[in-house]
């Protein structure tokens, strides 16, 4: 069965499948009213948009500077001595641009982010 925004239903068994569809379509079910026959009916709508604050997306910036970024740059100086000058002044550059992430979403409000991430050396592993 083909399933699609504005298709109305009532519940039965496959009702299932339709969840199934809407969430792996990112689609969500709202009940409306009882048809005719007094059965419960439902309709498949656009899933809602959530509008972050501006501080959520600067604290989800922060967590993935983190995971990205910190992991690398806490390494410690046994790795760090392993690395070259280049890679040294490679790794400084990259840490930089991720320490102004947020300066930079404030300034510049992208409408994607993945714009202003700083591209990991091509070294790190």
């Amino acid at each position: 069965m083909e399933y699609y925004v504005g298709y109305i239903f009532t519940y039965s068994e496959d009702y299932p499948n339709i969840a199934k569809w809407c969430n792996e379509n990112r689609k969500v079910i709202k009940q409306i009213e009882n048809d005719a026959n007094g059965q419960r009916q439902f309709k498949i709508q656009e899933s809602m948009i959530f509008i972050q604050t501006e501080e959520q997306v600067l604290d989800k910036l922060r967590y993935r500077r983190g995971c990205e970024c910190f992991t690398f740059i806490n390494r410690g100086a046994l790795w760090y001595n392993t690395l070259t000058k280049e890679q040294q002044q490679e790794l400084n550059t990259w840490y930089q641009a991720w320490l102004n992430v947020p300066q930079v979403y404030l300034e510049t409000k992208p409408e994607d982010i993945e714009t202003i991430i700083p591209a990991k050396p091509i070294w790190l592993d």
